[in-house]
């Protein structure tokens, strides 16, 4: 659609989980918020990850240690 502007924007993100795994990918998320909006948002368990393979992770935020914002997925 010419001149329609998205309503969500891609974070690239790098996700440390416990156990020792780090996932490298994008969270979508409403064009209007922020990250930390994103992933303190009480009524959300579980979030979805888009890896730079376009797998997608169904992440317990309960297991996730940290999540650092990245310029580029590499």
């Amino acid at each position: 659609m010419v001149g329609s502007v998205s309503a969500w924007k891609k974070i690239p993100v790098k996700v440390d989980i416990a156990g020792g795994t780090i996932l490298r990918g994008c969270f979508v998320v409403a064009r209007d918020a922020r990250l930390s909006d994103f992933l303190n948002n009480p009524k959300k368990t579980f979030i979805v990850l888009v890896d730079d393979d376009q797998n997608t992770h169904i992440l317990n935020k309960q297991h996730i240690i940290q999540v650092s914002e990245v310029k580029s997925v590499d």
